[in-house]
């Protein structure tokens, strides 16, 4: 039961993470002057931050294959919103999937859904009462997470594969010239044009803001996923609105784990941009010991909001 609840909440907080990249590249003046499909993606990643925030659905549905726990299946949804601006967010997750996957009562009764709040590199995961004994207990629900460390660290895998831990944004400016308008599609109730694209992490990569092109635990990881999916391009279905704002998007993408192969299929919706975004830390004595939910991977951060 801990290997696969680690794993579900490692996809679980590589997910939120994708969602509330912090930037995205640089635009040249002819691209942003440009209408043509290849330009409305590649500039839609900055188009969205310049929207400062946004509320979001997600949808991430996970395989294993392998090893311990082969043919579990589960899927995680959650909704919340993201501040671009200043890289914070507060989503709750819904964990009714992975109670499926488990014996009964594993996960206790009642709500089987989690908060999470991102605040720069850290990620504050408010756990399910049955998981509190992971964190020191009913007095400590809070679990700290170093964003910047931890997805390297579990099972020697980024988890990343699709869900970059810091900027999935910036998989759009790097997106390769082959992008292919597909038609006209409501999502959300609003007016949007879904394309077909490739991703190249590498153009990504040259794509980064300053802030992330001197990150070398960023560019580290980067390579590490590339490694893993043996290629640094992956197909993806995106959908911009009439402000090249991303709308959706989705993918999926099969990364090596801890000796299992996880299969993830991502979905990402973005929307009411513009909305007023507040996210806060827990009060410090409220935060527990975040190594042993996640199998030992992240250093104690116990007590320090």
């Amino acid at each position: 039961m801990r290997r696969f609840t680690t794993v579900a909440i490692a996809v679980s907080l590589a997910a939120v993470l994708a969602a509330c990249g912090s930037g995205a590249g640089n635009r040249t003046a002819d691209a942003k002057l440009s209408t043509s499909a290849l330009a409305v993606v590649r500039n839609a990643a900055q188009t969205t931050t310049d929207a400062k925030t946004a509320k979001l659905t997600m949808t991430v549905h996970a395989t294993t294959t392998g090893g311990t726990g082969s043919g579990t299946d589960f899927t995680i949804t959650a909704n919340g919103a993201t501040d671009y601006a200043n890289h914070t967010a507060d989503i709750t997750l819904d964990l009714g999937g992975l109670a499926k996957q488990l014996p009964a009562g594993a996960l206790g009764a009642g709500d089987l859904s989690f908060e999470e709040r991102v605040i720069g590199d850290a990620i504050y995961m408010k756990l399910p009462a049955a998981l509190t004994s992971l964190t020191g207990g009913a007095t400590k629900p809070w679990a700290k997470v170093d964003a910047s460390k931890i997805l390297g660290g579990l099972g020697g895998s980024s988890m990343s594969g699709g869900t970059d831990p810091t900027q999935a944004l910036a998989y759009l400016s790097g997106v390769s010239d082959d992008v292919t308008k597909v038609g006209t599609e409501s999502v959300r109730g609003v007016d949007t044009t879904h394309y077909k694209a490739t991703l190249d992490l590498k153009k990504a990569l040259d794509q980064l803001p300053p802030a992330l092109q001197g990150n070398d635990q960023y560019k580290k990881l980067l390579d590490q996923t590339i490694s893993q999916l043996g290629s640094s391009t992956f197909p993806a279905d995106v959908w911009i609105d009439g402000q090249g704002r991303l709308a959706k998007i989705t993918y999926a993408l099969t990364v090596p784990t801890g000796g299992q192969k996880v299969s993830v299929d991502y979905s990402l919706e973005l929307y009411d941009f513009g909305s007023p975004v507040d996210v806060q830390a827990p009060p410090a004595d409220q935060v527990g010991d975040a190594g042993s939910l996640l199998g030992g991977a992240q250093p104690s951060t116990a007590g320090s909001a």
